[in-house]
């Protein structure tokens, strides 16, 4: 768009004319200036009466880095007024200007700014203030096109002080402070009620303002009466000089209709005006991002995503035929005038809908179907990403024509990629229509080079990493994303949002107890079986030593270099203390290691499924290139050793990750057959063993001895769960001494905590009490798994060597999600498997063992989470592979 064409001074004189007051004209000009620099906040700043004032601001960062910056007077806005000049900060962190501003600018999550002065050399000078959350963020921006809309606003502010006197445009400024007062109130009366963020409240009020089509100030000022009882005083009501109405009315004028089709802008959110990505001749697969007008502010939702019933099955038929045969003539039209897919009954639909009415649906085809579409087009030989196994395909995105300009399209497209991560997957594909290429390159998709003809119909083969796809999401469209959540009812078995950038452990129990440790008598209430911590309580003489002066244990600094402890670690395991590094546990040595060893441009090789810290640390932290040996459920599991082999004696792997016993399987590689992978193994290959739970197995399993001698090798070991010493994070890594010598170089002082070094001390020397609890372990989970095998017969139980088991439902019956959701109603906590790995099917949910009381919570739960979800059904043995041990009927 051209910004001389769109903001040229014939519409900013227009915007004036057709706004209430200059609050109006100034939201205006940051609603515009948000839409060409796709900013986060923006601010306008006028200077009266030699101090500056923020007028109108839009996200709730931008007043509070005003706010800051009038209070140090000294800023770049306030540059920016003072020195008419634009003043660009590219990145917060290495910023040294304006002491501590730039610190406060990236705890408020803002990392880059720009900033243009605006009505220069007027009484009123000031600047326009655009904030974004990633660094760099305006280097793409159309800085013409912004130092175009900041000159003709300076001539729109000179034109309304032409038209109002002084007392007049003081009045407008005070009135826009006033109003960002009630805002304010507004504000918080939403989040209090909505249990949300100040940037989704303030989205859920300018939403509900631009349905209502009144301004913000006055939806909030109702807001405000309504809760209080008091109607808010409107601030400067006396008359006029000439005694007829308020003053200022030289400002006020009549709402304009739009003219030359063009709408007023400040009746519109940002989402309203970001530009269409494409605009093809059918939008059965056109994304918009209009915004999500709600009925009401605080009242319920208007479009529902879910999964699709079978009784959407034959309008979706009905739909496809419309679109792809009658409007676009990919397919003959029939007299049926019904379209179906080969692939029913192997893909899922998602529906969107307004009550009865549906408005459109997305379809997804998961990897273990067997097949895709893009079958019919291609072979695996000449598209060899098929073979893989967390492949999604998705397709015939398709939307009723009259609802084509909603955000049906959107939240649709978004839906499928929350579903697809929510399964395991890592890569999508997809055939999307050649003219609107531009909007699937947008959303992060990019084409393989392979061309596909259907009909009338060129499609362009795409694919993407659903990491990267929600990295798009979240950080391009974020606040689009948060607009479109206020509109939607959302049915999904799959949070809305993805969780923060971190590995996906299975603590939300104590987000049921709460993290604020103000409701700690909620641990006796709630099961906590979707963690592996210990069942049992830490040795006798563990609570002794915490309990004989826990006050001198809180306030004294440890030994620097966990010196006891390495030694009594050394003297239990027979191993030389030189080859020994301490952490607070495996995570953290795990993330000191990896970051000394890997950059960007090493290999890494994982077991699927496998324990998600390393995942997260390979991909996310360092950015490795990862891949993944599959496991298979027809192995029960188990390493092949032979395949194993194979994968790594191309000698491509900087580092393979064995988790041993296996997190989540469960299954246990004999010593002997990873001694005899690692010895064929490439010298360059180095190995982590990870062995946290072999406690339950033999400790004489252990690969500590092969560690402390060969420089390829380390094996790393928690004291958490097999001590019971979650709480006190203790670990340790064996390495042969020159490699150990490296990581303790990078280790920081007391880096185990005092009560967690005394915990560990007097845990490795009662071997004994914990032989015991480890023994009853094997009793408590056998008779947990019998329990939930029995609460359905076509459920499928697979104990671990370990801790907990696993639970798979039936092929159609409900997800693990849904499972863990209602079993949370009855306080009892289970992990979802599914984004492990794709090779769950979604349908596999883990069970720490606990106690035998609350075994009987959880068996209890379990059976009425599946009564209402899984009817009975005739049983028929399941084939379980051999030497897996299995409890359960399946179809």
């Amino acid at each position: 768009m051209n910004a001389d064409d769109a903001y040229g001074g014939s519409h900013i004189t227009q915007w004036l004319l057709e706004t209430d007051s200059l609050e109006d004209f100034l939201q205006t000009l940051a609603d515009a200036a948000l839409e060409l620099s796709r900013a986060e906040g923006a601010g306008v700043t006028l200077r009266r009466d030699g101090r500056p004032v923020t007028v109108v601001s839009a996200g709730p960062s931008a007043p509070k880095l005003d706010e800051k910056q009038y209070g140090q007077d000294d800023g770049p806005c306030l540059q920016a007024l003072r020195t008419d000049a634009e003043v660009s900060v590219p990145d917060m962190l290495d910023e040294r200007r304006w002491g501590d501003y730039p610190a406060y600018a990236m705890s408020c999550g803002i990392r880059s700014s720009f900033s243009l002065p605006i009505a220069a050399h007027t009484h009123t000078a000031g600047a326009l203030n655009l904030y974004a959350g990633p660094p760099n963020a305006f280097q793409r921006t159309d800085l013409a096109a912004l130092r175009s809309l900041a000159a003709q606003a300076t001539g729109g502010i000179a034109l309304a002080q032409r038209i109002s006197d002084t007392q007049e445009f003081a009045e407008q400024l005070q009135t826009a402070m006033q109003s960002r007062s009630v805002i304010d109130q507004a504000l918080g009366v939403v989040m209090g009620q909505r249990r949300c963020t100040a940037h989704e409240a303030f989205d859920i009020l300018r939403s509900a303002s631009q349905h209502r089509n009144i301004r913000l100030r006055e939806l909030c000022t109702e807001l405000i009466t309504n809760l209080t009882g008091r109607p808010r005083p409107p601030p400067n009501c006396g008359p006029g000089p000439d005694g007829t109405g308020p003053r200022g009315t030289a400002l006020r004028r009549r709402r304009a209709p739009a003219r030359h089709g063009r709408p007023r802008l400040s009746t519109r959110t940002q989402a309203d005006r970001v530009a269409r990505l494409s605009r093809g001749r059918s939008s059965s697969s056109t994304m918009t991002w209009p915004h999500p007008a709600s009925k009401e502010v605080l009242m319920g939702h208007e479009l529902q995503l879910r999964a699709a019933t079978a009784e959407d099955l034959d309008w979706i038929h009905e739909l496809r035929h419309r679109v792809y045969a009658q409007e676009l003539g990919q397919h003959a039209p029939n007299a049926a005038g019904r379209l179906r897919d080969g692939l029913d009954g192997d893909n899922v639909y998602l529906v969107a809908a307004r009550d009865a009415d549906r408005v459109g649906f997305v379809s997804v085809t998961p990897p273990w179907t067997g097949r895709y579409a893009l079958d019919k087009y291609v072979t695996r030989d000449e598209l060899p990403l098929l073979t893989e196994d967390d492949v999604f395909e998705v397709r015939v995105l398709t939307v009723e024509p009259r609802h084509r300009t909603g955000a049906a399209a959107p939240l649709l497209m978004y839906a499928a990629l929350r579903w697809i991560a929510a399964r395991g997957g890592r890569r999508v594909v997809a055939m999307g229509r050649t003219d609107l290429l531009a909007m699937y390159l947008a959303a992060g998709l990019r084409p393989v080079g392979r061309t596909v003809r259907c009909g009338a119909l060129t499609f362009e083969v795409l694919t993407a990493d659903v990491s990267e796809l929600t990295r798009v999401t979240t950080d391009r469209y974020r606040a689009l994303v948060q607009r479109l959540r206020s509109a939607v009812d959302w049915r999904l078995d799959v949070p809305f949002a993805p969780g923060p950038d971190g590995c996906e452990h299975g603590g939300a129990s104590f987000t049921a107890i709460g993290t604020d440790f103000r409701s700690l008598h909620r641990r006796h209430e709630v099961v906590a079986a979707d963690v592996l911590d210990a069942w049992f309580p830490p040795a006798p003489g563990v609570r002794a030593a915490l309990a004989e002066d826990p006050a001198w244990a809180a306030r004294t600094s440890p030994p620097t270099g966990a010196e006891g402890l390495v030694a009594e670690i050394a003297a239990v395991r027979a191993l030389p203390a030189e080859t020994l590094v301490v952490g607070a546990g495996s995570s953290d040595l795990i993330f000191r290691a990896f970051g000394r060893w890997l950059t960007p441009e090493s290999r890494v090789l994982l077991m699927d499924p496998g324990y998600g810290e390393y995942a997260h640390v390979t991909e996310r932290v360092i950015g490795c290139r990862v891949d993944r040996f599959r496991l298979r459920r027809e192995d029960g599991w188990r390493i092949d050793p032979a395949r194993l082999s194979a994968a790594v004696g191309s000698g491509r792997y900087d580092l393979v990750v064995i988790v041993n016993p296996n997190n989540p399987t469960g299954r246990h590689a004999p010593a002997a057959d990873l001694r005899s992978l690692i010895a064929a193994a490439p010298a360059r290959t180095r190995w982590w063993i990870d062995e946290a739970y072999l406690g339950y197995v033999d400790p004489a399993e252990s690969l500590a001895g092969l560690a402390a001698t060969d420089p390829r090798v380390v094996v790393c070991t928690s004291l958490s769960k097999m001590y019971a010493l979650s709480g006190m994070r203790a670990a340790y890594l064996v390495a042969e001494p020159d490699t150990a010598a490296l990581l303790r170089r990078w280790t920081p002082p007391w880096p185990v905590s005092l009560p967690a070094q005394l915990a560990a001390v007097a845990a490795l020397r009662d071997p004994a009490y914990y032989s015991g609890c480890w023994l009853r372990t094997g009793t408590l989970r056998r008779r947990l798994a019998a329990g939930l095998a029995g609460s359905h017969e076509t459920v499928v139980v697979e104990e671990s060597v370990a801790n907990f088991l696993n639970v798979t439902l039936p092929a159609g019956g409900p997800s693990a999600a849904q499972v863990v959701a209602e079993c949370r109603r009855h306080d009892v906590y289970l992990r979802d498997l599914s984004p492990l790995s794709s090779l769950y099917q979604g349908r596999t949910l883990r069970v720490a063992v606990k106690d035998t009381a609350e075994n009987a919570r959880i068996v209890a739960a379990f059976g009425a989470a599946l009564r209402p979800l899984l009817p009975p059904r005739p049983a028929t043995r399941l084939s379980v592979p051999e030497g897996v041990t299995a409890t359960g009927y399946a179809r």
